[in-house]
């Protein structure tokens, strides 16, 4: 809705002659960094990606969904060992409070499948 309100601005703005903005140096509120996804072999038709997703924001917010053009399906999962067995659970939210980021990494038993 923000978006919506801002191009409305933008547009009514520049329909009234107004200068253009500066350009902002603020940082972007939900910023993705080190994407990546792992290779697999012929055949096999699930993956796993990973990054690390920043939340500049003052308030939460909840990743609650992941799209992939590489994919008809995509799902966030979490795993963790129990009695010597790596489970692996979807997830149907990840919080990312204010400020902070959250990794999704092969190391920190957090990942998206594909």
């Amino acid at each position: 809705m923000r978006m919506i309100f801002m191009a409305c601005l933008v547009t009514l703005a520049a329909a009234c002659g107004a200068p253009p903005a500066a350009p902002s140096t603020a940082a972007a509120p939900i910023e993705i960094a080190d994407a990546w996804a792992a290779s697999t072999p012929d055949g096999v038709t699930v993956s796993a990606g990973y990054m690390r997703i920043t939340n500049s924001q003052d308030t939460a917010e909840t990743l609650v969904a992941i799209e992939s053009p590489r994919a008809g399906r995509a799902e966030l999962h979490e795993m963790a060992m129990e009695d010597g067995v790596m489970r692996m659970r979807r997830v149907e939210g990840l919080v990312i409070e204010p400020g902070q980021s959250a990794l999704l990494s092969p190391r920190r038993r957090a990942s998206y499948v594909l």
